[in-house]
């Protein structure tokens, strides 16, 4: 999927925390993908045009980032991006989701996860930060050895 056709496709979800983007196709299951930073939903793309056709894939722009759009004093930490997914799944009508994260985007979604055990039937998390682990200490002193 081209940029292109993934911007034209892009909508919005009015709700409590700002203006959120976000990209959805396909059609079954709910598939939400939690990008990391200081990227966007946009990175998504290779896995849903390849999933789409067995899942309803959400990816959304997180606070900040993106063309999500938010006030100057929203609070943009974890635990604020985790209510905003929460919110974001309220206003589409979604219950059940298929979780899917990494980076930053991880901790993101270990703490929606962690107060709404009965959403995720999945929860699939790669090569993250967790959410005491943010941000994660700079330079080479940061890796062990």
């Amino acid at each position: 999927m081209d940029i292109a056709t993934f911007h034209a496709s892009r909508r919005f979800a009015e709700v409590k925390s700002g203006r959120i983007a976000y990209f959805e196709r396909g059609q079954g299951p709910v598939a939400l993908f939690i990008h990391g930073v200081p990227i966007n939903g946009y990175h998504w793309r290779h896995v849903i045009d390849r999933v789409q056709h067995l899942r309803r894939c959400i990816a959304i722009d997180l606070m900040g980032l993106g063309y999500t759009e938010i006030s100057p004093s929203q609070d943009v930490s974890f635990t604020a991006q985790a209510q905003m997914v929460a919110e974001v799944l309220g206003a589409l009508g979604i219950d059940k989701i298929d979780l899917v994260a990494n980076d930053s985007g991880g901790g993101i979604a270990q703490l929606f996860a962690a107060p709404h055990p009965e959403r995720p039937r999945w929860l699939v998390l790669t090569n993250l930060d967790v959410p005491d682990g943010w941000p994660p200490p700079p330079g080479p002193s940061a890796w062990p050895g």
